[in-house]
Order: structure tokens, then C-alpha cells, then sequence
């Protein structure tokens, strides 16, 4: 998971390894940089899924969507490598992920299907589970800061799987074909951040 910080950081300084930051560092792009960019492709993805009527328009939804949420290991690394992580950044990061995510299932949901309860119902199923794991995050690392918190191999598959599916119901989001990749979205986000849950309370409770 990747990283928003402030800037400037006391701690920053030019990364020692990796070309590509490197670049981007010493043309003055920061880690905060690349997730304000982010966020910002948010509401475009939503636009664009509103005003698709033709391939193009939503060939256009599913780049930018990609692009949106690939970047994301960009600015972690450029933090990482140049001593800017921070917890809020942490925090925001994480919001503009499922944003990102929750906001385009909801955008195909209300633009294509708004009558349509199996959408309403799937869309909710993510977000719900989604935000009760970020709150629940940052309410432990808060009472507790020592408590490790780091992403497990389970959340990392899902954030993959939801990318992979999310852009496919971008495209194919009519039928049974698009009704099956919703669910499977919505199976593998519950799971994923249910045993999420049951983590952060277990580090919890060790505390």
C-alpha cells in the first residue's frame, strides 16, 4: 500500500536507488504530489462512466481508472526511498484507494442500473466492510502507535482483484457476465476485509 505525506518532510532526501525516482524526485514531484494526482482521477473515472455512450468514451474510463489505481505504488516508493512516510499519509492513501474502487462501482451503478437492487446491494456490501476496516485501522493505531499494522498478503490480493474486476465491469457490466464479475467483487472484498478485521482486533486485544 502506498503512501501520502507532507511536505516538506526534516527526514526527506534524494533516493539513492531507482532511476524513476530518482526523476521524479529531482524534478521537485513529491510522494503528496502523486496522491493529490490520484485523488483527482477519481471524479473523472465517475464522469466519464456517466458519459459513456461509445467505446471510446469508455476505453477512456478504463485507462484512466487503471492509471488511477496502478500509480498507486508510485508515491509509497518515492516516500520509502526519500524518508517522508508518515501515518496520515498512510490514512489518506488507503481513503483514496477505496475511493477509487467504491466510487466507480457506485457511479455504474447509478448510471447504468439505478433500478437495479442487485448493484445497490453489491456496491454497499463493498463499501461497508471497506470502511469499518480503514476506521477500525487508524482508531487502533491511534489508541495504540506501536501496534504493526502492515497490510497482509490477503489485502494485497484483493486490492489486485479489485482492480482487475472493477475495470471489466467498467466494460462489461450487463447480463449475467457482468452481474458474476460484481459478485465475485463483492466475495472477494468481504473476505479479504473481514480477515482483516479479525487481525486488527487480535493485534488489538495483544496490546
Amino acid at each position: 500500500m502506498s503512501i501520502m505525506y507532507p511536505l516538506p518532510a526534516p527526514s526527506s532526501h534524494r533516493p539513492e536507488k531507482g532511476r524513476f525516482y530518482q526523476w521524479l524526485y529531482d524534478r521537485g514531484i513529491r510522494p503528496n504530489h502523486i496522491s493529490l494526482a490520484r485523488l483527482g482521477l477519481v471524479p473523472i473515472v465517475i464522469l466519464l462512466i456517466g458519459l459513456s455512450g461509445s467505446i471510446w468514451i469508455t476505453t477512456l474510463a478504463v485507462v484512466v481508472f487503471l492509471v488511477a489505481a496502478l500509480t498507486d505504488r508510485w508515491d509509497g516508493e518515492l516516500a520509502r526511498r526519500s524518508g517522508q512516510i508518515s501515518e496520515s499519509g498512510k490514512f489518506l492513501d488507503t481513503l483514496i484507494d477505496k475511493s477509487l474502487i467504491i466510487g466507480t462501482l457506485t457511479a455504474i451503478a447509478y448510471f447504468h442500473y439505478p433500478g437495479d437492487f442487485r448493484w445497490w446491494l453489491a456496491a454497499s456490501l463493498v463499501a461497508v466492510p471497506e470502511i469499518v476496516s480503514m476506521l477500525l485501522r487508524s482508531w487502533i493505531k491511534w489508541r495504540r502507535p506501536a501496534v504493526d499494522l502492515a497490510a497482509q498478503w490477503w489485502g494485497k490480493v484483493k486490492m489486485v482483484a479489485q482492480i482487475v474486476l472493477v475495470a471489466s465491469l467498467i466494460v462489461i457490466n450487463a447480463g449475467d457476465i457482468g452481474v458474476f464479475i460484481l459478485w465475485v467483487t463483492v466475495a472477494a472484498t468481504v473476505i479479504a476485509d473481514i480477515a482483516t478485521i479479525g487481525r486488527l482486533l487480535q493485534e488489538y486485544r495483544r496490546s
